[in-house]
């Protein structure tokens, strides 16, 4: 059986690339606070796992509107992604290169679906997790201490509460 790893490899790629960009660091400590870690491998790790169900949409979706939202998802995420990696090589984090074990399940729960279904789920799952992201990132730009790091969450908020607002309209107009 032949196995479609292209979300996986394009993640991964974009994860290489990035990381490729990194300064070589000796083994060094990180200039970020726990808290600040955290949320910045937290960030990495969900920027990481829409890239991969936004290509999973790509190839199963059959609403048009759901596979651009998918690619711009794509877009949006890949650009955070490489920027909150290049952050984390600036400061001594090592980036986490996987995704958490919850974006796996939805990953896998929405690969057993097909069409209309998919189309459904997968904008379900969209609107669920920007509402946490938006939420998280609110949060983060209060309490995160790097200077950086805070420009990175300030900057990037606006572009999740877009995601949030877009899935929205595509969920209201799916269910009159």
């Amino acid at each position: 059986m032949i196995r479609n790893h292209g979300p996986r490899l394009a993640v991964l790629t974009l994860l290489g690339a990035a990381l490729c960009a990194l300064p070589v660091r000796a083994a060094t400590k990180s200039s970020l606070s726990a808290s600040d870690r955290h949320f910045l491998n937290a960030a990495i790790m969900g920027s990481m796992a829409e890239v991969q169900l936004g290509h999973l949409a790509l190839q199963k979706a059959a609403g048009n509107d759901v596979r651009q939202f998918a690619q711009e998802m794509i877009n949006d995420h890949s650009r955070a992604s490489g920027k909150f990696v290049r952050t984390a090589g600036r400061k001594g984090v090592v980036p986490p290169t996987t995704v958490g074990a919850d974006a796996l399940k939805t990953y896998k729960r929405l690969s057993a679906l097909e069409g209309a279904a998919f189309d459904r789920a997968y904008m379900q799952a969209m609107l669920e997790d920007h509402q946490k992201d938006v939420a998280e990132f609110k949060n983060a730009s209060r309490s995160v201490r790097d200077r950086d790091l805070h420009a990175l969450v300030v900057a990037t908020l606006p572009v999740l509460q877009s995601h949030l607002e877009m899935a929205r309209k595509m969920m209201q107009s799916a269910n009159p």
